[in-house]
């Protein structure tokens, strides 16, 4: 596909005179997409550029495949006229480009994609797959199929609940009989830290792809694309994106680009650099920032606020801008203008991410995320049936239907219809629950006590998150998983007697197991091979007339964190510390080691010192052979004042050491944030021994 700006005056960098017209609206697809103003004149115009183009490249216009289409607006004389120049044949609305329909304005027009999900969906056997199965067949093959429609405009209503139905009837379905659906779809299309499988709904999807778009629009990075100078000069050449309203006649893509404005609006900010690209009014550089700007002050530039000098601000201009009220609060929350780094622009930031960038995952995570918090109880089993080594998909599946209350037994269609349990089908006793089924029941409390682990589940909590929690919290790693393949060899067993009339037998019970703890050792074995460690020599840290200085930060959870750091020459020990504090990441940690261990090493008056951090990716920041605008945005002005102050002193450097070399530092900084204490202190030749 080829692209004419008249503006910009190029074809896929071919330049043109720049005495062309103004072209915004005819579309000639296929081999050339050129929008301009329905007229003969044009079309003629139009005609030239397309016999210029051939005559520079050798090719030739596919005039039986080019389609064109007109607006409403355009008279007949003028279209027959425009299609005889151009000999092109008008558009239909079911004509698509790529696969995105050309016209998309009704569910009718997303006819093909309904169909192309359809026929993958029903490609697919049912009856020979599991669930485990289908939600990878799901994520892989049809999630992609609609993310690539939606990039074109957002998917009507009516489409995306059809989307929603054939795909939760594929995960239900079981060889043609449709299944009662044990766990609601809002449930199912969840992260799978928040309770769900990691699906996506299709209006999350069109939404997420909303966002991505308007991220485009607002980081002003993408100026050069066509859709977003066509978009800027219709609707936002007069007002702000912030303050555009919806108007009745624009387009679709735009209206759904509006509908998630407020979504974004909460988790975005400017990093102010040069202070030329962020606008004062409508723009979330502070958080103050007026909802209405002035009529003469609307595109007033940030660096417009400083002083002669530049470098700090105007009280005059800010209290005259914002009044005296906003004015303080902006001065207090930034007591020098954040324009601090010459030469860098101003970057737009999504604030729930490191690195500052709204992806497309990270776009349907913040949709998804508006929701209520689980239990930590909850949280932590989560972690476990999803990360832990040596589970098979399928047992994932089905440790995540015990704690959804979903493992398809009577008890289980039962509460969904609003029915007391029915009788266990093994003992005819109690109520045939899942804790009862796989726990209580007594041939399930047999085999749990010839088990390895000896479990008396009749100890245990009847509360299915409790009791498998009490279980957690004694098994780690390959015992949770041992537990959770003799959860499914039970639940199999279970099975081929309710279903299948076989015998109950223990030994095969634990033969089953036994299998499965095979498989699981197999896969376990085969690991990737981690990165290449370091060569390290015991003399490289004894240097001549050079200290060296040990730091290391901890960080267990936001506002708890400690940090430390050693300075010795040789085998003596000249000087350590500690301290806690608040930080928001273990990377920030870091940094506060550092940053302390050369004021201390400058108040030592230290010539030559080596700052060793066990952390890779910040010492080759500090080294130099990494760019310091990679880190994380919270922590990035921190970072940049370390390097300055690093290469301040021709004598100080930073290397990297691996944990093992890092040790003391490492129970120091632990020790300052677990007990919140600071302390600086001197000592020859160990440090100091910790109660």
């Amino acid at each position: 596909m080829l692209v004419y700006h008249e503006q910009r005056g190029y074809i896929r960098g071919l330049k043109l005179s720049p005495a062309a017209p103004t072209l915004t609206s005819i579309m000639f697809a296929d081999d050339l997409v050129i929008f301009g103003e329905a007229s003969a004149q044009q079309a003629i115009r139009v005609h030239e550029i397309i016999n210029k183009f051939c005559l520079l490249s050798g090719q030739v216009v596919g005039c039986d495949k080019s389609r064109i289409w007109f607006s409403r607006n355009t008279q007949a004389g003028d279209r027959q006229c425009i299609e005889t120049i151009l000999n092109a044949q008008p558009g239909d609305d079911m004509h698509t480009y790529l696969g995105l329909p050309i016209t998309a304005s009704k569910p009718v027009h997303y006819g093909p994609l309904v169909n192309k999900v359809q026929s993958k969906l029903q490609a697919w056997s049912a009856k020979t797959l599991s669930q485990a199965a289908k939600v990878v067949l799901i994520k892989s093959v049809v999630e992609p199929m609609i993310v690539y429609t939606v990039a074109g405009g957002p998917l009507p209503a009516s489409v995306a609940s059809k989307l929603n139905s054939m795909i939760r009837s594929f995960f239900w379905d079981n060889g043609g009989k449709q299944k009662m659906h044990l766990v609601a779809w809002e449930r199912i299309a969840k992260p799978k830290d928040q309770g769900g499988l990691g699906l996506r709904d299709v209006n999350i999807i069109s939404r997420a792809m909303m966002l991505k778009l308007l991220w485009k629009l607002a980081s002003k990075e993408y100026t050069t694309k066509p859709w977003i100078a066509l978009l800027t000069a219709k609707y936002m050449s007069r007002r702000n994106l912030w303050l555009s309203p919806v108007l009745s006649d624009c387009t679709k893509l735009w209206r759904g680009i509006l509908q998630v404005r407020d979504v974004l609006k909460q988790s975005i900010r400017w990093q102010v650099g040069r202070g030329d690209k962020c606008m004062v009014f409508a723009e979330p550089w502070h958080d103050y920032w007026q909802v209405v700007p002035p009529t003469n002050n609307a595109r007033m530039a940030l660096h417009e606020l400083l002083d002669d000098t530049g470098t700090n601000w105007s009280h005059d201009k800010l209290a005259s801008t914002f009044g005296t009220g906003v004015a303080l609060r902006v001065i207090t929350q930034y007591p020098q203008p954040p324009m601090l780094i010459t030469g860098r622009e101003d970057r737009l930031i999504f604030t729930g991410a490191p690195d500052g960038q709204l992806s497309f995952a990270r776009a349907c995570n913040l949709l998804q995320g508006q929701n209520r918090p689980l239990t930590t109880q909850m949280t932590q089993l989560l972690k476990v049936v999803w990360h832990c080594p040596g589970i098979m998909p399928q047992i994932r599946l089905v440790l995540w239907k015990m704690l959804m209350d979903a493992v398809p037994i009577r008890g289980a269609y039962a509460h969904r219809l609003g029915f007391q349990a029915p009788e266990c089908s093994v003992c005819q006793q109690d109520g045939e629950v899942t804790g009862h089924a796989l726990f209580t029941c007594p041939f399930s409390r047999a085999y749990w006590y010839t088990s390895q682990f000896s479990l008396r589940t009749e100890l245990l909590p009847t509360d299915i998150i409790s009791l498998l929690f009490s279980i957690c919290q004694s098994l780690q790693g390959a015992q949770f998983a041992t537990f959770a393949n003799q959860v499914w060899a039970l639940w199999k067993q279970r099975c081929a007697y309710v279903i299948e009339g076989k015998r109950l037998d223990l030994h095969a019970v634990h033969r089953l197991a036994s299998h499965y703890n095979s498989l699981s050792r197999m896969v376990s074995a085969v690991q990737i091979p981690g990165p290449l460690k370091h060569i390290w020599r015991s003399h490289e840290y004894q240097l001549d007339q050079t200290e060296v200085c040990f730091v290391d930060g901890s960080f267990k959870e936001p506002n708890e964190g400690g940090w430390a750091y050693i300075i010795c020459r040789g085998e003596a020990l000249l000087q350590f510390g500690y301290q806690s504090g608040n930080v928001s990441s273990p990377l920030e940690a870091e940094l506060h080691a550092i940053s302390l261990a050369i004021q201390e090493a400058e108040q030592l008056n230290l010539r030559k010192c080596i700052f060793y951090t066990d952390c890779y990716q910040l010492q080759q920041v500090l080294k130099g052979r990494r760019s310091v605008h990679t880190m994380p945005w919270e922590v990035f002005h921190k970072a940049y004042e370390l390097l300055v102050a690093l290469r301040g002193h021709q004598g100080f450097s930073c290397r990297h050491c691996p944990r093992d070399r890092n040790q003391e530092a490492h129970v120091l900084a632990n020790h300052a944030r677990s007990k919140f204490v600071n302390y600086t202190g001197f000592t020859f030749p160990l440090c100091p021994k910790l109660a």
